[in-house]
């Protein structure tokens, strides 16, 4: 949170992420273009959005458009291992996101 990672040598300095937290409600964080925007750059296994206040769940789902699964569970919890990561790209959307 609060770092640019718009330019591509950041973003590959990262390296390969098997899970992202990103924050989806741009009044204190960043625009939901953004967010959307680097979470399709990192290519996460597994993608936790947080922080959501005011920004519509369905507007985040919009924008990560066809490059991810979405999972949406009634659970709060989620415990996973690297065994259980996911095949392909998805958001896990919790219970009381």
């Amino acid at each position: 949170l609060g770092q640019q990672l718009h330019a591509a040598q950041r973003i590959a300095a990262i390296g390969r992420l098997d899970i992202v937290m990103v924050p989806i409600d741009g009044t204190y964080t960043m625009s939901l273009d953004g967010v959307s925007d680097i979470t399709k750059r990192l290519r996460a296994s597994v993608v936790l959005p947080m922080h959501r206040f005011a920004t519509p769940l369905e507007e985040f789902m919009r924008l990560i458009g066809q490059q991810f699964q979405i999972d949406q569970r009634s659970e709060r919890t989620l415990k996973i291992s690297r065994d259980t990561l996911p095949g392909t790209p998805t958001v896990i959307i919790l219970d009381g996101v």
